[in-house]
């Protein structure tokens, strides 16, 4: 039962996360269209999916996992492109501006990929 119950919540944990980075990007998108762009995003170790990578249940239980692994690298992507968008909007930069916000939504659907692939790797258990 117990085994069951953190499988449940675990993938109602990781639906939340996609949620959360849709938005986090629509922030970073509300923040260009008001022009406030001295905000700074924080880093992917901030958010709620960065906490329980690092610090928390995932950290603790998932590391072994291949999915999990890969999942750092473009959550770590999408933080750093979504600051750099912000970066290229406050010194007026719209071509590095577009690339910075291409560059995050491509690395957003590999962060939603390798969350799909761990909730399979994780019912698989």
């Amino acid at each position: 039962m117990q085994s069951v119950i953190h499988s449940t919540t675990t993938n109602a944990f990781l639906n939340t996360v996609k949620l959360d980075h849709a938005v986090w990007k629509a922030g970073i998108y509300q923040r260009i269209s008001e022009g406030r762009f001295d905000e700074s995003a924080g880093d992917h170790t901030a958010c709620r999916l960065g906490k329980w990578y690092f610090e928390g249940y995932g950290a603790k239980h998932y590391q072994q996992l291949s999915s999990f692994k890969d999942l750092n690298s473009p959550h770590k992507a999408v933080h750093e492109y979504g600051n750099q968008a912000l970066e290229a909007g406050a010194r007026g930069d719209m071509e590095t501006l577009v690339a910075a916000l291409e560059a995050m939504e491509d690395a957003g659907h590999q962060v939603v990929t390798f969350i799909d692939q761990l909730q399979e790797e994780l019912a698989k258990k």
